[in-house]
C-alpha cells in the first residue's frame, strides 16, 4: 500500500504592520491577508515572488512610500484580490505608491481585483467634534482632498485600484478589473510607463490623470464608466 500525502493548504497569513527593513513575501507563504493598511516606509523595499496572492477585505490596502518589487511572470502572475468569499469591486482599497521615494517600483504581471474601496475614518477631533478623514488617496472630492495617511476629503471621493501620487514607476503587464473608482489615477506628476495593460470594469474612467502623463503602449482599457 502506498501512502498517500496530501498537502495541507498553506495558513493564510496575516499582515498589520509598518514595514521598516527589507522584506521578501514568497510563494510558499502565500496568501497574505492584509487585515490593516500595510505601509512600506521609504528607503525599504518589498519584495512579492511570482504566483503570490494578496488579499484585502475592508479598510485595507498597501501604501507605499519605499520600493514595491512585484514581478511576476507570465505563467505566475502576482493577484491583490479581496478577501471575500463573494468578491466584488470596492471589496479593498489597493495599492498606492506615493512620493518619489516610491518611483523605483517596478510591477509586472500583477493583477489588481476588487479594490477601489474608500478607506475612511472618523476622528474626534477636540474642539471641533467628529470628522471624517479619508487617508487614502482622498481625491476628487468635494471638500479639501489631501493624498496619503492624514488627508482629509468630503463627500464623493474617488479611489482606484492603483493610485500613484508623485511617482514614476515601472508597470508592466498589469490587470486591473473591477475597481470601485479609477482603474489607475495618477496625480502630482506621475509619468510611468505603462505597456501591456489591461484596465477593465472600472466604475469610473480607466485612467485617470491629473498633472501627470503615462506613456502607454500595447494596452487595453476597455468597458470602463465615466
Amino acid at each position: 500500500h502506498h501512502a498517500i500525502h496530501l498537502k495541507a493548504p498553506n495558513p493564510r497569513i496575516n499582515v498589520c504592520q509598518t514595514i521598516t527593513t527589507n522584506t521578501e513575501w514568497t510563494l510558499s507563504n502565500s496568501p497574505y491577508v492584509l487585515t490593516c493598511v500595510v505601509s512600506v516606509s521609504a528607503g525599504v523595499t518589498l519584495t512579492i515572488d511570482p504566483g503570490v496572492v494578496v488579499e484585502g477585505a475592508g479598510n485595507v490596502g498597501l501604501y507605499v512610500q519605499g520600493t514595491l518589487l512585484a514581478q511576476g511572470t507570465a505563467s505566475q502572475p502576482i493577484t491583490f484580490t479581496s478577501a471575500n468569499t463573494s468578491p466584488a469591486a470596492g471589496d479593498w482599497s489597493g495599492l498606492f505608491l506615493d512620493g518619489s521615494s516610491a518611483s523605483g517600483s517596478q510591477l509586472s504581471y500583477v493583477a489588481i481585483q476588487d479594490a477601489g474601496r474608500n478607506y475612511s475614518q472618523v476622528i474626534n477631533v477636540p474642539g471641533t467634534g467628529n470628522v471624517t478623514f479619508y487617508n487614502w488617496g482622498g481625491w476628487a472630492c468635494t471638500a479639501n482632498g489631501g493624498g496619503g495617511p492624514g488627508g482629509t476629503g468630503g463627500s464623493g471621493c474617488i479611489n482606484a485600484g492603483l493610485l500613484a501620487n508623485s511617482a514614476t514607476p515601472t508597470l508592466s503587464n498589469l490587470t486591473i478589473s473591477d475597481s470601485n473608482g479609477y482603474g489607475l489615477l495618477l496625480k502630482g506628476g506621475s509619468f510611468p510607463a505603462l505597456g501591456g495593460a489591461t484596465i477593465q470594469r472600472s466604475a469610473a474612467t480607466g485612467v485617470a490623470v491629473y498633472a501627470s502623463m503615462p506613456t502607454i503602449s500595447a494596452s487595453s482599457i476597455i468597458s470602463n464608466s465615466g
